[in-house]
């Protein structure tokens, strides 16, 4: 049996994830199923598949849009001894107050891709099938320990790639950074932010002893799956598509395919690469924000790919109480003044954006921090530049 929402039903269901088709798939089976005192499928399917539906990135617009807003909240609250166990592990919001999409993406997502990432997902499974709440928190707390060997990892790979870059006078059309220190589960994070940084297509590659590994992600302009297809026959695995693909070759091979996909690249020309710019909604003062507002843009989530959040943009602000956060000094914090009008910032990967001596212009979300019992209504920076002003 193939069950698939692009074989048939209405065109607003296409759209699903696969977590959100195997939610489907149960939800009809417990409706089917003919059993006296049934109360129906538990809550924490949709739980499970708002967490599938963030992780895939599926567009929050019909039925994924339910989704997601329903399993957020049962999430919150779930008996789930798996979920309830990954909650506390990764404490987004502590425990306080309603979660949401960015509580997903940034806690409960990386850490179940973790063990996945590091060679053995199996842990995951076993997190989320586990019916003992002891030994839910315990394989959680392993989640955890290779979350942060994950991050590690992951950091230590950047700056490989940014040291190799480094010696480049002028980016090509595409980006290639190699090393034999790269594991595979770090390659598609690190193509995809070397794509989001440079706004080119960019491929990740782990050199092993006869063979190596790569993953590439790419800008809307340039079709990987087009451009690898010639190579296929060198290959061996590989698959993908438009903007995602991976790849498996022998060394011998690596050089003639890393050239022919360079040059279809530049052949694309200037279609590779994307601008990086940002559209605001809306430019205000920070006057214009009272704490109700905070709660109104909340009422428009949850907030996702194919309904992003508001972006505001404000110029001429006062910075103050500047500093850096994490331990590479990645992440920004700082307050913003405008007028009489003060907040509090964090702009994350953002902690070496050059703020000038002066005034700045921001572009940032409305962002709602809970911690230890404690609401912070804030900036979440996407931007920070001197002011043109």
């Amino acid at each position: 049996a193939v069950v698939s929402p692009r074989l048939g039903g209405s065109p607003e269901d296409r759209d699903l994830t696969g977590a959100g088709v195997a939610f489907k798939l149960s939800q009809a089976i417990y409706d089917g199923a003919d059993v006296s005192g049934s109360r129906g499928w538990p809550p924490h399917i949709i739980a499970l598949a708002a967490l599938g539906t963030v992780a895939d990135s599926g567009p929050l617009t019909a039925d994924n849009r339910v989704i997601v807003s329903l399993g957020l909240g049962h999430l919150a609250r779930t008996e789930h001894p798996g979920l309830a166990a990954l909650l506390a592990a990764a404490s987004p919001g502590s425990g306080d107050g309603p979660l949401d999409t960015e509580s997903l993406r940034f806690g409960l997502v990386p850490r179940l891709n973790a063990p996945g990432r590091l060679g053995d997902a199996s842990i995951s499974l076993d997190l989320l099938t586990a019916t003992d709440p002891a030994e839910a928190l315990a394989i959680a707390r392993q989640v955890e320990a290779l979350n942060t060997e994950r991050r590690r990892l992951s950091r230590e790979a950047w700056e490989v790639a940014a040291r190799q870059l480094a010696g480049e006078p002028e980016l090509p059309a595409l980006i290639v950074v190699r090393s034999a220190s790269f594991i595979p589960g770090v390659l598609g994070p690190l193509a995809g932010r070397l794509c989001d940084e440079y706004g080119r297509p960019a491929v990740a590659i782990a050199v092993g002893d006869t063979t190596a590994r790569a993953s590439a992600r790419s800008t809307p302009g340039f079709d990987l799956h087009a451009a690898l297809l010639p190579c296929a026959g060198d290959f061996e695995q590989w698959g993908g598509h438009a903007r995602a693909a991976g790849f498996t070759v022998k060394l011998e091979r690596l050089d003639n395919t890393i050239s022919a996909l360079a040059e279809r690249a530049a052949e694309a020309g200037g279609e590779v690469r994307v601008e990086q710019g940002l559209v605001a909604d809306a430019e205000v003062r920070l006057s214009d924000l009272p704490d109700a507002m905070w709660g109104f843009v909340a009422s428009l989530g949850p907030f996702g790919e194919g309904n992003p959040a508001p972006l505001f943009v404000t110029r001429g602000l006062t910075p103050s109480q500047v500093r850096t956060m994490g331990s590479g000094g990645d992440h920004l914090r700082l307050v913003l003044e405008d007028g009489g009008a003060r907040r509090d910032a964090v702009g994350f990967r953002l902690g070496r954006a050059p703020l000038g001596g002066g005034l700045v212009d921001a572009a940032y979300t409305l962002r709602t921090n809970r911690w230890r019992g404690r609401t912070r209504r804030e900036l979440g920076l996407t931007d920070i530049r001197p002011s043109e002003a």
